[in-house]
């Protein structure tokens, strides 16, 4: 765990909540620590290869989802809301998926909406909203094409044996088993 991330994560909440930097750091010192940890998780975490390992299989989940919901059409019968949990280390990787990363570290509370929206004719279509803002996944529109979503940000999603090939898992005993991967967490 790069030590710059734990130190931002205490300022950031601080300055969310409007409570004071800890004595002796300044603003500017906080910001440098921002930019340090910025630094250090850019390459690490929000490139498209790294994002698409670190959170391909959840994304997968999510586009299995509305794939569900678009099968069954007016017969669907599951959730209508899904809601998940994150973090900065989360919605990054997943904006970096859906091609809308921007370099800047999420701030604290981020959130980041995938509405699935049909039309009178029955197509689908995929709006995405990032702490409030629209966002366009690049070579679309902002109320995007089901399809048109799929061909541009399709190839991030994994499946469970995807991201074993992709990783070097070798089963239970292999490099990420239970026991191994508690220390990378």
């Amino acid at each position: 765990y790069p030590f710059f991330i734990g130190v931002f994560d205490d300022f950031a909440c601080r300055n969310c909540h409007k409570l004071p930097l800890p004595a002796g750091v300044s603003q500017s010192t906080f910001d440098q620590v921002v930019d340090a940890g910025t630094w250090t998780v850019n390459p690490w975490l929000f490139n498209e290869t790294m994002a698409s390992i670190s959170v391909g299989t959840f994304f997968g989940e999510l586009l299995t989802a509305m794939e569900d919901v678009m099968s069954a059409g007016s017969a669907y019968d599951g959730p209508i809301l899904r809601l998940y949990g994150g973090q900065d280390l989360t919605i990054g990787p997943l904006l970096n998926c859906l091609g809308a990363y921007n370099g800047a570290w999420p701030p604290y509370a981020a959130h980041l909406s995938m509405e699935l929206l049909v039309n009178n004719a029955g197509d689908y279509f995929v709006h995405l909203l990032y702490n409030g803002d629209e966002i366009v996944v690049p070579g679309c529109s902002a109320i995007c094409p089901w399809s048109k979503f799929i061909s541009l940000v399709g190839h991030n999603a994994l499946t469970p044996a995807q991201y074993a090939t992709m990783c070097g898992a070798a089963g239970p005993q292999g490099p990420w088993s239970p026991i191994n991967a508690a220390m990378y967490m």
